[in-house]
C-alpha cells in the first residue's frame, strides 16, 4: 500500500492509473447502481475514492481491507476539503453509509483470487 495525495492504495494502482484506466475502475456506481451512487458526497468529489475500491475489488485479495481503505480515503477527502463542521459531519454520515452499504452487498462484485 501506498499512501498519494493523502489516499491510501495498492502501489500499482498509481501505476496503472498514471497510465490509463482500465474499464472496471469506474467510480462510484455502476450498471444498475449508477443512477442511485453519486460520484459526490452533498458536492464533495469521491470518484478517486471509488476508484481505487474498485481497484482493489478487481484484485481480490482481501474484500475487508479493501472497504475500510475505501471508508479511510473518503474519510481522508472530507478531513482535507471541507471546511463547514455541519457539512463535514453530513458528508461523514453519508459516508458511512456508502461504507455499510459495500460491506453488505458489494460482495456481488468481489473478484475473489484463487492465488
Amino acid at each position: 500500500m501506498k499512501k498519494q495525495n493523502y489516499l491510501i492504495a495498492p502501489i500499482e494502482y498509481w501505476n496503472v492509473t498514471a497510465l490509463i484506466k482500465p474499464s472496471f475502475i469506474n467510480g462510484c456506481g455502476s450498471g444498475i447502481t449508477e443512477r442511485i451512487v453519486p460520484d459526490s458526497l452533498f458536492g464533495l468529489d469521491i470518484s478517486e475514492a471509488c476508484s481505487i475500491h474498485d481497484y482493489m475489488y478487481e484484485l481480490g485479495k482481501d474484500r475487508t481491507k479493501a472497504n475500510d481503505v475505501f471508508l479511510d480515503n473518503m474519510i481522508s477527502i472530507i478531513e482535507r476539503r471541507t471546511n463547514s463542521m455541519i457539512l463535514k459531519g453530513l458528508r461523514k454520515m453519508k459516508a458511512y453509509i456508502y461504507y455499510y452499504a459495500v460491506k453488505l452487498f458489494g460482495g456481488f462484485y468481489f473478484k475473489a483470487s484463487t492465488t
